[in-house]
């Protein structure tokens, strides 16, 4: 059996959410940021086709690059 004074680990989260303070907040708002970021793969896939659009754009000019 439990002891009635013991806190449960949800009312334990609660109690260190309520504490505020930017450095307990910070995770939070990692976590909210990180959410709103596009999957890696769809990253490197705009990625490339920037690469391509400018590689072409840059070719269609007559842009060269000596060495």
């Amino acid at each position: 059996m439990i002891p009635k004074n013991i806190m449960s680990a949800a009312n334990t989260a609660k109690v260190e959410a309520d504490d505020g303070g930017s450095i307990k907040r910070m995770p939070d708002v990692v976590e909210k940021a990180g959410n709103r970021v596009p999957h890696p793969v769809m990253i490197f896939l705009f990625l490339i086709a920037v690469v391509v659009i400018l590689s072409h754009s840059l070719h269609l000019t007559g842009f060269t690059v000596g060495i």
